[in-house]
């Protein structure tokens, strides 16, 4: 029995769902035709693109987990400011639109942001879908995925065998507080920003954005990390220097951010639970709700 053309589509867009016909990267790279690209930006500056992130987000949704490959904070304030560019090769981190809040896997060493440690990536590799987002890191050889609900949302990192396996997290430039509890729990606030902006949104809208990030293993090691800021009369550039602490708990400040060492065997992996409101009690109900489902 043979089909008839007509049918023969029918069938074809019956195999997949409609979301599967969506690509979240789509608008995340600049025109490449130059007869399109019509007004062009100022010399200096990179193409404009269709400024979408392809983060895992659900619709109207207040997690966003997103991937960061370029450094805003170094970058020319008057170019465009998305954190991510399709035409760029090095993962820089992950945004879990909290707080202010970045994640970034590694193995071995690591820089102190903002010169943020840097990874390669596939692009061959990447994928975003709606609610999820993966990519694989080549020089660490490690496979990131992220998923979000409405409140929250998780990582996973999948590492190599490496008893030198890293996730750094920090609250950026506006900085705040972090403190690590117990063997498998990080929580903090982001505060208001340069120029009066807010560092994450809060529920209320206040200028405190509360996050708590719950690990699926515990701590090999740890330690915290700030930068420190620039002193008054300083000539120095616009980076003052940095603080690294092994065994500390409490963090405060610029760039205020925790390394958490694991010991890996090949292919296991580290789950990151995160979520944000204002006040810890709230974000311990958002993650009892959101994780039974």
């Amino acid at each position: 029995m043979f089909l008839t053309l007509e049918c023969a589509v029918t069938l074809a867009f019956q195999a997949k769902k409609p979301i599967e016909y969506v690509n979240a990267l789509v608008g995340t790279a600049p025109l490449d035709d130059p007869k399109l690209i019509g007004n062009a930006p100022p010399p200096g500056e990179e193409l404009y693109t269709g400024m979408t992130s392809p983060g895992a987000v659900m619709p109207h949704g207040v997690t966003n987990f997103g991937p960061i490959n370029k450094n805003l904070d170094l970058a020319n304030v008057a170019g465009v400011g998305m954190a991510y560019n399709y035409i760029h090769r090095t993962m820089l981190g992950f945004t879990s639109g909290m707080a202010g809040l970045t994640f970034m896997p590694v193995v071995g060493d690591w820089t102190v942001p903002p010169e943020r440690t840097a990874a390669f990536y596939s692009k061959d590799k990447e994928r975003a879908t709606p609610g999820y987002y993966t990519v694989y890191f080549d020089d660490y050889n490690i496979k990131v995925e992220m998923t979000a609900g409405v409140l929250s949302g998780v990582y996973r990192f999948t590492f190599p065998k490496t008893d030198r396996a890293r996730v750094l997290m920090d609250l950026g430039r506006s900085g705040g507080n972090l403190e690590v509890v117990g063997d498998r729990t990080v929580r903090g606030y982001g505060e208001r920003g340069i120029r009066g902006q807010i560092s994450g949104t809060s529920m209320s809208g206040t200028a405190r954005t509360y996050f708590v990030a719950e690990f699926s293993r515990p701590f090999a090691s740890f330690g915290t990390f700030h930068q420190n800021p620039i002193q008054a009369g300083s000539r120095g550039s616009i980076l003052s220097g940095n603080s690294v602490t092994a065994g500390t708990r409490a963090e405060s400040g610029s760039y205020a951010g925790a390394y958490l060492n694991f010991k890996m065997e090949g292919g296991e992996q580290v789950l990151v639970r995160v979520s944000s409101g204002d006040s810890y009690e709230a974000i311990e109900k958002i993650l009892e709700a959101e994780g039974a489902n």
